[in-house]
């Protein structure tokens, strides 16, 4: 083994460097088990006490994360508190228009929740449907819609895009949505 030779030392460097990553990957796992276990038990303190100011912070405040895994996690316990969520409706408007897709998807899910009470979020509905009608989110948005029932133009050619698009994934039920609104 010649170590003056320079193809060896680049040898060397990329596997020190992916040895190096594979040690990272394990603590990218624990860090998220630990970011789940804290925002899980955020979303229960509030299931237990909705007027549990602090956890409600915590928990809106991981949701405009700059960590995509944390902002989607907060997002998703945030829909699973429901109406009690309804205060965090801004935060869930502006992750619809994320340019991370599981954000957005998490923010799909999490705004459906709401229901009726999610209404002043239709601008950002409408804007989602017309951006990413060719991911999993564009099914809660369409389901969303229906049951908000707004009937504007905005609304009715969003939903239309949706029904027509090629490669719509709510293809289907924007069809039906639309039938319903109109």
């Amino acid at each position: 083994l010649n170590l003056s030779d320079c193809h060896v030392w680049r040898v060397i460097f990329l596997f020190t460097f992916v040895l190096l990553q594979g040690c990272d990957m394990g603590d990218s796992i624990e860090k998220r088990k630990q970011v789940s276990a804290y925002l899980d038990g955020l979303r229960d303190r509030l299931r237990n006490n909705p007027n549990d100011a602090d956890a409600f912070r915590q928990l809106e405040e991981a949701a405009n994360s700059d960590d995509s895994f944390e902002r989607s996690r907060a997002l998703g316990n945030l829909g699973d508190l429901g109406d009690l969520a309804v205060p965090a409706l801004p935060t869930i408007q502006r992750a619809l228009l994320s340019p991370d897709r599981y954000v957005r998807g998490s923010a799909a899910s999490a705004i459906t929740a709401l229901g009726p009470a999610a209404q002043p979020a239709t601008p950002e509905l409408v804007t989602f449907l017309h951006r990413h009608v060719n991911e999993g989110g564009s099914r809660h948005v369409v389901k969303l819609l229906g049951i908000i029932g707004d009937p504007t133009p905005d609304v009715l050619n969003a939903l239309k895009f949706a029904s027509e698009a090629e490669d719509s994934y709510a293809k289907e039920e924007a069809k039906v949505v639309l039938e319903q609104v109109q």
